[in-house]
């Protein structure tokens, strides 16, 4: 039964990688070349991250971050 239950977890977290992903594309695609949008109680962010070369090699990626700016919903 607990391993069932793990199997199902297991499967639920990948659902929800897989949505929140989706959502992640979406919202980038909105955002275009913005670095930045605020929307009432939130600010999406989508800075240039530039990863350095070692093993791999060097890349330059867009990075999200959302931040939740209205704290009286927690």
């Amino acid at each position: 039964a607990i391993l069932d239950e793990r199997a199902s977890l297991r499967r639920s977290i990948a659902a929800t990688k897989r949505r929140i992903a989706e959502i992640d594309g979406e919202l980038g695609r909105k955002l275009g070349s913005a670095g930045r949008a605020v929307l009432p109680g939130w600010t999406i962010f989508r800075a240039i991250h530039e990863r350095a070369g070692y093993s791999v090699p060097p890349s330059v990626t867009r990075r999200l971050k959302i931040v939740r700016t209205d704290r009286t919903r927690w």
